[in-house]
C-alpha cells in the first residue's frame, strides 16, 4: 500500500517565510513517527518546501493508495482544491482527513463526497487501525 502524509501550507513559504518555512504540524509528525516504528512505509509531502504546484502533481503521480492531509482551519480551501485534484486524477486514492478543521467543523468534510474518511480528535491510533483494516482488505468504522 503506497500512502502519502501530506502537510499544507504556502508553497515555499512564500506568504510568510519566517513562520512557515520552520513549522511543521506536529499531529502529522507524530503520525509520520507512529507509522515509521510500525513499519509501515510512507512519504512526507511538505508542499511548504515545494516552488511550484506542479512539483505536487509530479509527487503525487506515483499513484498512492491512500493519502492523508491534516487540515487546520486557515487550511480548509487549499484542502478542497486539493482533496478535488487528487480524486479528479486519481479517483481510486483513498483520502483521509483529519486535523483540527475536522474536529472543530467537520460538516464540510462530512458533505465532500471526495472525502472517504474522517478522523476527529487525537487520530494518530485510529489512523492506524484505519490502515490496518486497509491493508486486511475490509474498512470497518474506528473509533476517532
Amino acid at each position: 500500500m503506497k500512502i502519502a502524509l501530506i502537510e499544507l501550507g504556502n508553497l515555499n513559504g512564500e506568504l510568510y517565510p519566517d513562520v512557515t518555512m520552520g513549522w511543521h504540524n506536529h499531529g502529522l509528525v507524530m503520525l509520520a513517527t507512529i507509522l515509521k516504528k510500525q513499519g509501515i512505509e510512507f512519504d512526507y509531502i511538505n508542499l511548504k518546501e515545494l516552488s511550484h504546484f506542479n512539483l505536487l502533481i509530479d509527487k503525487l503521480s506515483i499513484g498512492y493508495d491512500t493519502i492523508a492531509i491534516s487540515i487546520m482551519s486557515s487550511d480548509y480551501q487549499q484542502a478542497v482544491e486539493l482533496i478535488d485534484g487528487i480524486k479528479r486524477n486519481w479517483p481510486k486514492t483513498k483520502i483521509v482527513v483529519g486535523g483540527i478543521a475536522t474536529t472543530v467543523s467537520p460538516q464540510g468534510f462530512i458533505d465532500n463526497p471526495d472525502v472517504d474518511f474522517i478522523i476527529q480528535g487525537e487520530g494518530e491510533m485510529s489512523f492506524l487501525e484505519l490502515l490496518r483494516d486497509g491493508l486486511a482488505g475490509s474498512y470497518k468504522p474506528v473509533k476517532g
